[in-house]
């Protein structure tokens, strides 16, 4: 798992199919907020052999479990959840101020298969490649 919390980060990252989603998120954030992008958000790329569970401490909530209000019915921890070609895209909002995690999780084998189930059930067609 990869969290990326400033743009060397970014630059770091080996993953061509992904540096366009990150770099046009960042591109939509800095002209939607008067302030630096890295202030309301950081990444999170998942990689084979990484847990649904890791992602959860990295956010404070399960993202599989979604968010427990006391009924039964599933109620997901994300505000949105796209599907692009190579992989899954979640918002996460982790705060009144609107700060949160976009995670990206490839369509990779050795990904979660449950959280790539998940997302395959309730993602919505992206809007970029």
């Amino acid at each position: 798992m990869k969290v990326l919390r400033d743009a060397s980060g970014v630059h770091a990252l080996n993953a061509p199919d992904l540096l366009p989603l990150i770099e046009q998120r960042l591109h939509e954030l800095a002209t939607s907020y008067d302030m630096d992008p890295w202030e309301v958000v950081f990444f999170i790329v998942m990689e084979p052999g990484d847990a649904a569970s890791a992602l959860d401490i990295h956010l404070g909530r399960s993202v599989i479990g979604g968010i427990d209000i006391g009924d039964r019915i599933f109620h997901p921890a994300w505000e949105l959840l796209e599907e692009h070609a190579t992989c899954y895209e979640m918002v996460v909002v982790l705060g009144d101020d609107g700060a949160g995690a976009d995670i990206f999780i490839p369509k990779v084998d050795g990904v979660d298969p449950d959280l790539l189930a998940m997302c395959s059930k309730y993602a919505m067609p992206g809007q970029l490649p």
